[in-house]
């Protein structure tokens, strides 16, 4: 979830994905490190909400 702390708003960055992800890191303003089954790493940039594979 994002919050926009102006107005209080909140967003989900993701919902109903099928891959169980999970947050593991935030280390950079433009990206969030996922994990999801099997261990398998995936970044999800915040602004856009696009989820890639990492390598």
């Amino acid at each position: 979830m994002v919050v926009d702390v102006a107005t209080l708003e909140t967003t989900a960055l993701i919902s109903e994905d099928t891959r169980l992800l999970k947050p593991v890191a935030w280390t950079e303003v433009d990206g969030i490190t996922l994990e999801g089954k099997g261990a398998t790493r995936f970044r999800l940039d915040p602004q856009t909400g696009e989820i890639t594979p990492q390598q």
